[in-house]
């Protein structure tokens, strides 16, 4: 799924970057149709799963996507 306003809005917050910014760094999710992954560039960034109301879970870079998937889909939140 693309990312709607309001999950570019909510990664830009917590990512400390401009939407702009945002708009370039996400990627779909296996197994979340309606949540896109944000990846912080540069070496050590982390990582946030947005869902499409704009519940997200930060990781970082320690964590592997599918860890972040399979934590996002059993209900945590940041």
């Amino acid at each position: 799924m693309k990312p709607n306003e309001q999950m570019i809005k909510v990664a830009a917050e917590r990512l400390g970057l401009s939407s702009e910014a945002v708009r370039g760094l996400w990627t779909e999710v296996p197994g979340l149709p309606r949540a896109c992954r944000f990846v912080e560039p540069g070496r050590g960034g982390g990582a946030l799963i947005v869902g499409e109301r704009g519940d997200a879970l930060w990781a970082s870079s320690s964590v592997t996507p599918l860890q972040h998937a399979e934590a996002f889909r059993s209900g945590r939140r940041s």
